[in-house]
């Protein structure tokens, strides 16, 4: 895993916010943030949730490719607080997380509240698996390299971190109690489709979710 980079040392992020919504009525906290941090807010409409948690609507996955080069925020109906609780960035990996990371700090700092970072280390490493060892000790180094870049470049920052013995998918699902739900999605100049998390995330996760292209 690469450590030497830092958040200031990548490219900028995109100054665009794309909103994917059932309405037009977009929570107070969602036009706040986007004032704030300075960013071009996009509205789109089109329903984002199928009958029975069926296949993604495919409106959502056009709007989701889209706008692939911007991070796209997912606010079902009914999802949204109007006080954000706090935000929680799911995280696999660095780099290849980092713009996930940095993204989550940002949607954070502005909003005000507390930073938790997940990451989900599969049932199916038994407490005897020979590769245990191995998959824990990379899972906290995940972790805790995140940690430190955030609180070095974020003082004020709130930042927890939480190791799960679950899959990766159902670490986003409808039992996740958070506010605002950060994932990876596609890679920038790349038609990646959707992966299980993110598919996951849309289909169960009950609070809004920010998508940003790795």
């Amino acid at each position: 895993m690469n450590t030497g980079t830092t958040l200031a040392t990548r490219p900028r992020r995109v100054d665009g916010l794309v909103v994917v919504s059932d309405t037009p009525d977009l929570p107070g906290w969602v036009r706040d943030w986007s004032r704030r941090a300075g960013r071009e807010l996009r509205v789109h409409t089109t329903p984002v949730r199928a009958p029975g948690h069926g296949p993604t609507p495919p409106g959502l996955l056009a709007a989701i490719s889209a706008w692939a080069a911007d991070p796209v925020l997912v606010v079902p109906a009914g999802s949204a607080d109007n006080l954000l609780r706090q935000v929680t960035a799911a995280l696999h990996d660095l780099p290849d997380d980092e713009p996930v990371l940095a993204a989550a700090a940002d949607t954070a700092r502005q909003l005000g509240g507390p930073l938790v970072l997940t990451h989900a280390l599969p049932v199916s490493f038994a407490e005897h698996s020979v590769g245990l060892r191995s998959a824990l000790a990379h899972a906290h180094r995940v972790l805790d390299v995140a940690a430190r870049l955030l609180v070095a470049e974020n003082p004020d920052l709130t930042v927890e971190t939480r190791l799960l013995r679950t899959h990766p998918h159902e670490l986003v699902g409808e039992n996740l109690d958070t506010g605002l739900l950060v994932i990876g999605g596609p890679r920038r100049r790349f038609t990646d489709d959707l992966g299980l998390v993110a598919r996951t995330a849309l289909n169960h996760a009950t609070c809004p979710v920010l998508i940003v292209p790795r």
